[in-house]
């Protein structure tokens, strides 16, 4: 697919078939989402495949997320916030949510273009979930993603119109002048 039809066609999937997504394509989906950006070109990601379905019901109880149980695959985004923070101070842990969102959509992209189904997941019981899956305490779950086989299509969500949200050179100025050389 082209990447702008991979934009466009990219849905956030919640009824999955029972069709098994391949360890395979979800790992080519990680190795190209790690190709995001990302501030000094620091690796503070990591990243859990979930497959068991009574961990995959436990997470969907975590999360209140009804939804996931219909999954055949989780995929949870961790970072090392605290290795960003001592490089950038503050804003590392600004970073590392700009880093792991960055990552996130380019893994929902690339399943898109391989016909798979997810969801960004970011409501869930941290400390749960650490403890569940034994993630160690220092760490940051930034991000749950659900994938399978697509069982439903929605609709494109509305989108604002773009004269509402961009302004030119100033916060308010909505007057595009054009620079002519």
């Amino acid at each position: 697919m082209d990447i702008k039809d991979v934009i466009t066609n990219r849905r956030s999937i919640r009824k999955y078939l029972e069709e098994d997504v391949p360890y395979e394509d979800i790992i080519e989906t990680i190795r190209y989402g790690i190709l995001a950006p990302n501030a000094g070109n620091i690796p503070h990601y990591y990243f859990i495949i979930i497959k068991d379905p009574e961990k995959i019901e436990k997470i969907s109880e975590l999360s209140g997320q009804e939804f996931i149980k219909n999954a055949n695959t989780l995929i949870i985004v961790i970072s090392d916030d605290k290795k960003m923070e001592a490089i950038y101070g503050d804003r590392g842990k600004i970073y590392a949510i700009q880093d792991t969102a960055a990552i996130i959509e380019n893994i929902l992209l690339v399943a898109t273009d391989k016909n798979i189904g997810t969801c960004w997941i970011g409501n869930f019981d941290e400390d749960k979930l650490k403890e569940l899956l034994e993630i160690p305490k220092d760490k940051n779950i930034h991000a749950i993603i659900s994938m399978g086989y697509p069982n439903e299509k929605p609709n494109q969500p509305q989108n604002p119109n773009l004269y509402d949200i961009i302004f030119f050179e100033k916060w308010g100025n909505k007057t595009y002048k054009p620079q002519f050389y």
